[in-house]
């Protein structure tokens, strides 16, 4: 996995001037969700998405890249992560799994579980309430969140993917970003890293294991 210095805005910053448009925040989800789909297809998990983590250069969402893939471990190995098999993640947009939950069992499905915070978040101007004591974090997991103030049609989407159990949540990125695609605009995955040959993806490290 090749990284790039990406410049622009964050997500964040832009949230920090209020709640994006739907349809901006319909052609940011299927940029993100192409891009996460070609990460995914090459054997990672990103693991840490937020709005801090995704920059918009120019302020474009076309044109919207996903960083920070520190964290980053194989999708192909049972739960250990590149620092060291712990909790990695911004507790406000962390699955359930990431918690413990559901057999902890990090998927590609945990992305889907963040994007959807992700989305929310852009949607509202402001995240979804989902820190708190370790207890709280959890039990907010436990159920989809109050997505009443979201437009039926965006709530259409990102309900699914905001189910407690990842058995419930869509299938792959791939799916979400065919629900999102608009057919009269043309998309490239924001690759911010370069997907290559399997072989060439970061190794799970443990703690004390060699390279």
């Amino acid at each position: 996995l090749a990284m790039e210095f990406v410049d622009g805005e964050s997500l964040f910053d832009i949230m920090r001037r209020g709640a994006m448009p739907a349809a901006d925040v319909r052609k940011l989800c299927h940029r993100l969700a192409s891009g996460l789909s070609a990460v995914h297809q090459a054997g990672a998990i990103h693991r840490d998405l937020s709005p801090d983590n995704i920059i918009l250069p120019g302020g474009r969402v076309d044109r919207a890249k996903i960083i920070d893939f520190g964290i980053a471990r194989s999708a192909s190995v049972g739960g250990e992560t590149l620092i060291g098999g712990k909790f990695a993640g911004k507790y406000n947009y962390v699955s359930p799994e990431q918690l413990g939950l559901y057999s902890g069992d990090v998927s590609e499905q945990s992305d889907i579980y963040s994007l959807g915070l992700v989305l929310v978040a852009a949607l509202r101007g402001k995240p979804i309430d989902m820190s708190g004591s370790q207890f709280e974090v959890i039990e907010k997991r436990r159920t989809v969140p109050d997505l009443t103030d979201i437009d039926d049609d965006f709530r259409d989407i990102v309900e699914p993917m905001l189910q407690p159990d990842p058995q419930d949540r869509p299938v792959s990125m791939a799916e979400i970003a065919r629900m999102t695609r608009d057919e009269n605009e043309e998309t490239t995955p924001p690759a911010s890293i370069t997907p290559r040959d399997r072989s060439a993806l970061p190794r799970t490290f443990k703690s004390g294991s060699k390279t």
